[in-house]
């Protein structure tokens, strides 16, 4: 993306953090091609990203900006963000959605998947709720795909060291249990080479004195 389409409008001072697409055709092109990609289970793995339906005159889509903004830079390196103005951008807006019935509407793609807000498996039907903050950071937490092991207690822990010893082993210790976004993205380019667990400070204490004999400095990564 880039270009034109993020010359003006709503994320105008966010470029860095939220691409847009040329207004041209070849910005149409971009984003048709993405999706494309994004549909085959094949190179999905690296074709994740969100889009994010708005129009200038929609009240909630200015009022979710700053939110969206803070969560594309949580997401950094892991998912990209990108932004779809639709009254400006309307060919845009459907390669996306055909028909949206209210803005701001958000779209997960991603292996093999495309997920409108709210949905967590494709064909779920729409969500009904509002578009909230929350509502936006639960629902990506739970589409967005991992394959983290949480170690919670000791057997846990023997279970993860014991299993699948064909494949490397990385702990990560953090303070808290939530799975960073490229932890996750991590764990699923490596699946087949790589086996990731998190153990957190607060969540297993103990867990946590197994591995970090002594201080260290979080989050923490350890070759096991």
């Amino acid at each position: 993306g880039g270009g034109g389409g993020r010359k003006r409008g709503l994320f105008a001072d966010a470029e860095e953090t939220v691409a847009g697409f040329k207004r041209d055709v070849h910005g149409k092109k971009d984003l048709e091609n993405m999706v494309r990609e994004s549909s085959s289970e094949i190179n999905a793995a690296t074709k994740q990203f969100l889009v994010f339906l708005y129009t200038d005159r929609s009240k909630e889509s200015t009022n979710l900006k700053d939110a969206f903004v803070k969560m594309a830079k949580t997401y950094k390196d892991a998912v990209p963000f990108y932004a779809v103005e639709c009254m400006a951008q309307a060919e845009h807006c459907r390669v996306v959605e055909q028909n949206v019935q209210r803005f701001p509407h958000l779209v997960y793609y991603g292996y093999g998947k495309k997920l409108e807000y709210g949905m967590l498996e494709a064909g779920a039907g729409e969500a009904k709720e509002d578009v909230t903050e929350k509502g936006i950071a639960r629902w990506l937490a739970k589409v967005v795909p991992g394959r983290v092991e949480i170690l919670t207690s000791a057997n846990e822990r023997l279970q993860f060291l014991s299993a699948e010893p064909q494949k490397a082993k990385i702990v990560v210790l953090a303070d808290k249990e939530a799975v960073p976004p490229k932890l996750k993205t991590l764990s699923m380019d490596f699946q087949h080479s790589l086996a990731l667990a998190l153990v957190s400070r607060k969540q297993a204490p103990d867990v946590f004195a197994e591995f970090a004999k002594h201080s260290v400095d979080l989050p923490a990564l350890f070759d096991v």
